[in-house]
């Protein structure tokens, strides 16, 4: 517990500096997350069995960044499309064709990027969208925290056996309730540098993040349970790799990206 406690405190300390200084320093730090999460996603599917070809995957991953920087999201997404498409081809063209190898590349592609462009969209965009992609973060973060303190108090009931033996739904619960508290906090640190957000989005961001960011964890969980792994990989004391402690974020990225989408955030 040790271990997991304070390496929570350092990311999180190096989160918010990252954070605070945005820009290229954001773009840097994002566009390493990145590659590592795209390798330890096929370095997982390496060890069930099924090597995915990575050249492309890691050109991708290391340009979606900077093209959403300069050109924007849509841009982003019209780039990793193609990269997709050009993957495909070059597999049927110029490889032994493998349906399993083709699908774990692409999935190895698309499953961090598409995610982390939705995090590159807000955090590199204008002020209101960085709040959002702010909450996106914090609201999967304290989700976790509170889930496992819950789960270990208070829980009771499996939430998903099959996939997590060790979650239970009073953890989840109590992690939808953390987020809306941690979310809470995040109203008033924003305040404080000027970027203001509404308690409607407050609200949204901690029931909607949290929600996300628990299904990402399942979804994570479920391809380590199908590649007979216990972690991504050994890299952070306490947590596992870097896909361990970014599972939920991604999908609190992409689901508060639409949520700022609609209600006109951004």
């Amino acid at each position: 517990m040790k271990a997991r406690v304070t390496t929570g405190v350092v990311l999180t300390a190096l989160a918010l500096t990252v954070l605070y200084l945005r820009g290229v320093v954001l773009l840097i730090a994002g566009t390493l997350l990145l590659l590592a999460a795209q390798y330890e996603v096929m370095h997982a599917f390496e060890q069930g069995g099924i090597k995915p070809y990575c050249a492309l995957v890691y050109i991708v991953g290391a340009l979606l960044g900077t093209v959403v920087f300069f050109a924007g999201a849509r841009a982003g997404l019209c780039f990793l499309l193609c990269g997709l498409f050009l993957q495909s081809l070059s597999i049927l063209l110029f490889r032994d064709f493998v349906f399993d190898r083709l699908l774990m590349t692409l999935f190895s592609m698309a499953y961090p990027a598409l995610n982390f462009l939705a995090m590159f969209a807000m955090l590199l965009g204008t002020r209101a969208s960085f709040a959002c992609g702010f909450c996106a973060i914090f609201a999967a973060v304290g989700c976790d925290t509170f889930a496992w303190l819950f789960g270990r108090k208070f829980g009771r009931h499996k939430l998903c056996p099959a996939i997590s033996p060790h979650k239970t739904v009073e953890g989840a619960l109590g992690g939808v309730v953390g987020a809306v508290l941690v979310m809470i906090a995040v109203k008033y640190l924003l305040g404080a540098f000027s970027i203001p957000i509404s308690w409607t989005f407050v609200f949204l961001a901690g029931i909607i993040g949290s929600i996300a960011s628990e299904a990402g964890d399942l979804f994570a969980s479920g391809l380590k349970r199908y590649c007979k792994i216990k972690d991504y990989s050994s890299l952070l004391p306490g947590h596992g790799g870097i896909m361990d402690r970014l599972d939920g974020i991604l999908f609190s990225s992409a689901a508060l990206y639409f949520v700022g989408f609609l209600i006109n955030m951004f």
